[in-house]
């Protein structure tokens, strides 16, 4: 899990979060991904009933849930305003624990090289 914020590696806390993320899914049995898809397919349809939530990002995470996690992770990974963005509002709130995301952050590296 920890490798996820080896310096260099990621950014930001946002970055490395989403890519533990990814990482659980891809490494996930079947039923796993379902959970977390499901759980950031609900957290979606919350947006869609705060009208202060981007269109854009409404249909933006909608299209990568349904696509590859290959797909998604290149996008919301990017090193550009669509990916800072995407980061920023992610679906993906409560998958990991307390203790998974203290776990995480304490790992963060406080500063960089």
């Amino acid at each position: 899990m920890t490798e996820n914020f080896a310096p260099g590696i990621h950014p930001s806390r946002d970055h490395a979060y989403l890519a533990e993320i990814f990482d659980r899914l891809e490494a996930g049995d079947k039923a796993e991904r379902a959970r977390i898809l499901a759980s950031a397919r609900a957290l979606i349809g919350l947006w869609r009933r705060a009208p202060e939530t981007p269109p854009f990002l409404i249909e933006t995470w909608e299209c990568l849930l349904a696509a590859p996690i290959a797909e998604m992770r290149r996008c919301a990974l990017a090193d550009d305003d669509e990916g800072r963005e995407l980061r920023h509002s992610m679906p993906f709130a409560g998958i990991l624990t307390n203790l998974e995301r203290g776990t995480l952050f304490r790992a963060y590296p406080k500063c960089r090289a």
